[in-house]
């Protein structure tokens, strides 16, 4: 996944190098749900865009490690911090974030079972 900001497209991902910067950040995926109900509208824009800054990290973290396994050079912008988007960002840009980094978290969580089919007997089974 990739988000948009300001012409610049970088990549975006929920990896195990964000989910801890979550929780050290925020205490939890619980605690920042819980904590994003109750606050004001500066706090919630503080929220979105350090969650942005550490998604944009771990999506370009990611990005290059896929390009050296490759063996390919990374070619895509730096990873910009929570300051850099907050100052490049309107509150409503802001906001227009938040569907993106639920979606994300909730892509980044998803699990995939792959069921085998049932092995056929090979013999007839015998009265």
């Amino acid at each position: 996944m990739t988000v948009n900001i300001m012409g610049v497209e970088f990549p975006f991902c929920f990896t195990v190098h964000a989910r801890k910067a979550v929780d050290e950040k925020f205490g939890g995926l619980q605690e920042f749900g819980e904590k994003m109900k109750e606050v004001n509208d500066e706090e919630a824009f503080e929220i979105i865009c350090d969650l942005a800054a550490i998604l944009i990290d771990a999506g370009v973290i990611r990005a290059r490690g896929e390009c050296e396994l490759l063996g390919r050079k990374y070619d895509g912008p730096a990873a910009i911090d929570a300051e850099k988007i907050k100052e490049l960002l309107t509150p409503g840009e802001a906001m227009d974030l938040q569907p993106q980094i639920l979606a994300e978290i909730k892509r980044g969580h998803k699990t995939t079972i792959k069921l085998k089919p049932p092995k056929e007997k090979n013999a007839a089974a015998t009265p």
